[in-house]
């Protein structure tokens, strides 16, 4: 029994330090391969299948403008709220907006923008017209 709990540890150690996609793929790839039996196919080729399943609907997911807006919301409420202050409110809110420019303007040839400088970056993000 110590061995299964160990073992459940160690598994449960490995989702929690993977990416949002490599988690979701794990769990996906893991039902598919339950399923698996019961429709007569191989578990690992399901797994396989399953852990690719989620990769598209989670970029388009991550990716659109509202789930963009939802982050940049909640990090003005942290703001407000205490959680963070100004300076990590801003260096934050500047890297959101370049991942977020990066998948949206950039090609995968030319490779993610470079970091600004400390002469190039703003001194606070724009205020928000609600």
């Amino acid at each position: 029994m110590n061995a299964l709990i160990d073992w459940l540890r160690k598994a449960l150690g490995i989702v929690a330090s993977t990416s949002a996609y490599g988690a979701v793929g794990l769990s996906t790839g893991g039902l598919t391969a339950l399923f698996s039996k019961s429709l007569g196919l191989d578990p690992y080729t399901c797994f396989f299948f399953g852990f690719c399943l989620p990769f598209g609907p989670l970029y388009l997911l991550f990716t659109s403008r509202r789930a963009m807006t939802n982050r940049l919301s909640m990090l003005r409420e942290w703001k407000n709220a205490g959680l963070i202050q100004a300076r990590e409110y801003d260096k934050l809110g500047r890297q959101l907006l370049r991942w977020y420019s990066d998948r949206m303007f950039r090609t995968l040839a030319r490779g993610p923008a470079p970091l600004p400088t400390k002469a190039t970056e703003p001194e606070s993000l724009p205020p928000r017209n609600e």
